[in-house]
């Protein structure tokens, strides 16, 4: 399947959806939920767009958990001797 593109780029981005927004019609955000619907649908038949899914959703906590240790550790002061 090939993939849906927004007015600015790939719908998976959000991109355009998020400037879509401004100013859109009640038709416009039916639409749209109709569009969600259907990748939604999408992901339940294919087990596979689920497993890379939750692969990209731990992946990307990792890093946050990640960041968020380094940001700690650099904010602690060094338990010295001194």
């Amino acid at each position: 399947m090939l993939a849906r593109r927004g007015p600015i780029g790939p719908a998976w981005l959000g991109i355009g959806h998020a400037l879509a927004m401004k100013g859109s019609t009640l038709g416009a955000q039916r639409e749209r939920l109709a569009a969600s619907r259907a990748a939604l649908a999408d992901l339940i038949i294919q087990p596979q767009l689920i497993q890379a899914e939750l692969a990209f959703a731990y992946a990307w906590t990792s890093e946050w958990a990640f960041t968020v240790l380094l940001a700690e550790c650099g904010q602690r002061p060094e338990r010295g001797g001194h």
